[in-house]
Parts: C-alpha cells; sequence; structure tokens
C-alpha cells in the first residue's frame, strides 16, 4: 500500500467515524473543517486508534492541525 493510498484509508475512515457529508481532504482542519469539539477529536482519535492500532497521544498529536498531518502521525507510528 502507497502512502497516498493509506491517507486515502484514512480520509475514510475519518468520514465514517464522524458521519460527515462535508468534504474531508489533507487540508481540511481537524478542529474548524470538521467541525468537533474537543471531546469530537478525542472521539476520533480513539477510534483511529482501534481502527490502526496506533497510539496517539496528546503529546503526538497537540501541533496537527489538519487531516493531512493527522495522517502523517498515523502513517509514522504505523512505520514503527
Amino acid at each position: 500500500m502507497t502512502v497516498q493510498e493509506v491517507k486515502e484509508d484514512i480520509i475514510r475512515s475519518i468520514i465514517e467515524i464522524i458521519e460527515t457529508e462535508v468534504e474531508v481532504t489533507e487540508q481540511t482542519e481537524v478542529v474548524h473543517g470538521l467541525g468537533l469539539a474537543s471531546i469530537g477529536v478525542l472521539m476520533l482519535l480513539g477510534e483511529l486508534e482501534d481502527i490502526y492500532e496506533v497510539e496517539l497521544s496528546p503529546k503526538r498529536v497537540e501541533h496537527v492541525k489538519t487531516v493531512g498531518e493527522l495522517c502523517d502521525v498515523i502513517i509514522g507510528q504505523l512505520r514503527g
């Protein structure tokens, strides 16, 4: 699987988790673009941790602003 395919898979997962009709791209802001409050972001991160079997601790994602950056963090975790 290529990095781009993994990113597309993560974006599909995000769309399913938050059940949105909003177009989600790598440039979409996690908080403002997805319309999530802080509890929603935590729930999203928890779901992504379960799906991809990674650890998305607050320390790892504190500077993440976009979906693309979140994808990069997950991919980094997958690579070990």
